[in-house]
């Protein structure tokens, strides 16, 4: 999954400050959602 894909995700979860993520963070953070 790209990065884009990840944050696109993230957003539609209503997680915040994902812009500033790297992309292990993003799969991490949803992982826990």
């Amino acid at each position: 999954m790209s990065t884009a894909e990840l944050k696109a995700i993230a957003k539609k979860r209503g997680i915040t400050g994902i812009s500033k993520m790297k992309k292990d963070e993003l799969v991490a953070v949803l992982s826990k959602s």
